[in-house]
């Protein structure tokens, strides 16, 4: 059987943007994959230059988000390692434009499952055969808790509710191979688990719960509004419920009502957010232990916090208040697509959007996942040019053919 030059050239770009989310995704071990990543990354996007400069440019709000982030190098508290910051960033983000240019988001979860799949099964790995790097030890507190590939148990515990959400809706989407996701689901869940991350745990069964409600969205306007008036009265139920008895509650996931010392963080980072306001300190240019402003907060918190365990005050101190507008405008008009699609797409993997956005509200709230290395970071640009870019699809044509046309999903 022949094998043509543009299959053979689909196989290469779908492997290296499977190795470049793997590598994303934090794994202590796996940086020689950037030797991978950015170049083919970068050489595909250039193969059609047209279509990528067409598809991202189209979204006004991340550009001026990112544009702001890269022009703060300018003003930093530390003009080299914010260059660096940037540079790195810049590696991330078009991984993320790879993704959401030259894949649908049916396409973009078959990657992520792989991606996340070869994770899990090198975190087993690493656990079974090399105790010593893959399940932490030290304090009592963190003894024999799975770490796997990656640095610290939370990072583990993240990347694998990501893994068990992507899993789950391919269990949804796809009819053949369904032990081998059923292995996938298990694993991943296993590992969340496994790596003790309460907080990973409790974002994921969140997540899981939402689920139903998510799919009630695509229901018609007059079973969605008395739908969503209970859910809005339970909601509120249960949060008086759960302000009740919020010193058990604490007690019980292992912390204290400081959140684990985050309240008082917070408070003290924002002492640092007053002296700069609006334009903050640059993007990658605060926290820099002792070499850097992150200094004042390291003599009054002694436990040496690495970021402000919360994205948006992190966003805030890196790139001023114009940043944090900018951020937020980004997420809402994309949290509205995602609303939208999740209407109009009744393939499962309409739900991706709204229930990723989710997961990024959640982990942002006690931690900052929004590093120039990160993950987080390449989903979030592939989801807001790929929703984007349905949208114009479907209204283009219906200005073009004046009738409501039926929505195909491309497998």
């Amino acid at each position: 059987m022949k094998i043509k030059l543009g299959q053979v050239l689909s196989f290469i770009e779908k492997s290296s943007t499977v190795l470049s989310i793997l590598w994303l995704t934090g794994g202590v071990d796996t940086s020689f994959l950037a030797l991978v990543a950015y170049p083919t990354s970068v050489f595909f996007l250039l193969m059609r230059w047209k279509e990528t400069l067409w598809k991202s440019m189209q979204e006004l709000f991340l550009w001026l988000f990112l544009g702001w982030t890269f022009l703060s190098v300018f003003w930093a508290a530390n003009f080299s390692a914010s260059l660096y910051m940037n540079l790195k960033l810049v590696g991330t983000i078009i991984i993320g434009l790879s993704l959401g240019i030259r894949y649908s988001l049916k396409e973009q979860l078959q990657i992520l499952a792989w991606a996340f799949g070869l994770a899990a099964i090198l975190s087993l790995f690493y656990c079974l055969v090399l105790p010593q790097k893959g399940i932490m030890a030290g304090s009592l507190e963190l003894e024999g808790a799975w770490q796997g590939i990656y640095s610290q148990k939370n990072v583990l515990g993240r990347n694998m509710t990501i893994s068990s959400l992507v899993f789950l809706l391919q269990l949804m989407i796809c009819t053949r191979y369904r032990w081998l996701i059923w292995c996938g689901l298990s694993l991943s869940f296993a590992l969340v688990i496994l790596s003790t991350s309460k907080t990973a745990l409790v974002v994921l069964i969140t997540l899981l719960a939402l689920m139903p409600l998510y799919r009630a969205l695509r229901l018609s306007y007059s079973l969605l509004i008395p739908c969503l008036s209970i859910v809005v009265l339970m909601a509120g139920s249960l949060a008086l419920l759960l302000l009740s008895q919020l010193d058990i509650i604490f007690g019980s996931l292992g912390k204290d009502a400081t959140l684990t010392g985050r309240i008082p963080l917070w408070e003290t980072v924002f002492t640092k957010i007053w002296e700069r306001p609006w334009l903050g300190y640059g993007y990658g240019g605060f926290w820099l232990g002792w070499e850097g402003e992150s200094a004042d907060i390291w003599r009054i918190e002694i436990w040496e916090p690495p970021h402000a365990h919360n994205g948006l005050i992190d966003i805030w101190i890196s790139i001023g208040l114009i940043g944090v507008i900018l951020a937020i405008l980004t997420f809402a008009f994309t949290l509205l697509r995602s609303f939208w699609y999740i209407r109009f797409i009744e393939d499962a993997s309409g739900i991706w959007p709204l229930w990723f956005l989710t997961l990024l509200f959640l982990t942002n709230f006690t931690e900052s996942t929004l590093d120039s290395r990160s993950i987080m970071w390449a989903f979030y640009v592939a989801i807001v040019i790929s929703t984007h870019r349905k949208v114009v699809e479907y209204y283009t044509s219906i200005f073009r053919y004046s009738i409501k046309p039926k929505l195909t999903i491309i497998n």
